[in-house]
């Protein structure tokens, strides 16, 4: 089966200030988990260019840590190389009989 990632982003620029992207990602349902590495790549490029990243996204990673899924590693240890944090602390997607914090808001770390 084929995933295809979708994303976008804005470059924005302010007077004195350092370029910034704000970005999108969406990654399918049940992804193989090496879309990370392309996603780590990304991330990678990005922090090269020095520009700050804010990344908006529904990345089907599950970041509760009670039921963390099988991809909540790979997220996290390329949120730890890159300096990026992971803002959003409560349930996106709620239904009856689950929780689940899929929709993540990804950060540069505060000083």
């Amino acid at each position: 089966m084929l995933y295809r990632l979708e994303c976008l982003a804005v470059e924005i620029s302010k007077p004195e200030s350092r370029l910034f992207l704000v970005r999108t990602w969406y990654e399918p349902p049940n992804s193989p988990p090496d879309l990370f590495n392309d996603f780590e790549n990304l991330i990678g490029k990005i922090d090269s260019s020095n520009r700050e990243l804010y990344l908006v996204q529904d990345m089907n990673t599950n970041f509760l840590p009670s039921v963390a899924d099988r991809n909540f590693s790979k997220l996290i240890n390329v949120c730890e190389i890159f300096g990026l944090c992971q803002v959003t602390t409560k349930p996106t997607r709620v239904t009856a009989h689950s929780q689940s914090l899929i929709d993540l808001c990804i950060t540069p770390q505060t000083k």
